[in-house]
């Protein structure tokens, strides 16, 4: 339904920047990830710092495992909007799920600088600084993920472990 919506008000307004970026993040919502990547290149190439475009064509990009050009895009991004959260949070899970713990780091305390109470940080920054060797600093941030909700049960087995090993 909302991808005919789209469809429509681009044949009225073929040039609507935020129609074909919704359009695409419809179609990524429904695994059509080339026609998204397709559709945020067009909105890109309309409005070329649009910040909504960069990202989910990096995530669209990261679905088609395109990871360093998706690494590009959130990059781009945060050049544009260095307070962007979501682009931060990308890049550093990005980088930890290519055993790049070291390099995830720095995307994960920026976004804890932008929004200190993010749990679920809390914990990816934890899981990163432990793969480092930084053991106490991981703890600490188990810990702030438990202060922030105590009922998250990884960060809770994580901080048992590593206490456990100590």
């Amino acid at each position: 339904e909302a991808i005919k919506h789209y469809e429509q008000a681009l044949r009225l307004e073929p040039k609507d920047c935020y129609a074909r970026a919704s359009l695409a993040r419809a179609l990524l919502q429904q695994g059509k990830v080339q026609e998204a990547i397709e559709h945020f290149v067009q909105a890109l190439t309309l409005t070329p710092k649009h910040p909504d475009a960069l990202y989910n064509l990096g995530c669209a990009l990261e679905r088609a495992g395109r990871v360093r050009e998706a690494e590009e895009q959130y990059e781009q991004a945060l050049r544009m909007y260095p307070e962007f959260v979501e682009a931060h949070i990308s890049s550093g899970n990005g980088l930890l799920r290519q055993a790049k713990p070291h390099d995830a780091i720095p995307y994960y305390d920026q976004t804890l600088r932008i929004k200190p109470y993010y749990t679920q940080m809390h914990f990816n920054l934890g899981r990163a600084l432990e793969q480092v060797g930084r053991v106490p600093e991981a703890i600490e941030q188990y810990e702030q993920a438990l202060s922030c909700r105590p009922d998250l049960v990884r960060a809770r087995n994580a901080l048992t472990r590593l206490r456990a090993a100590q």
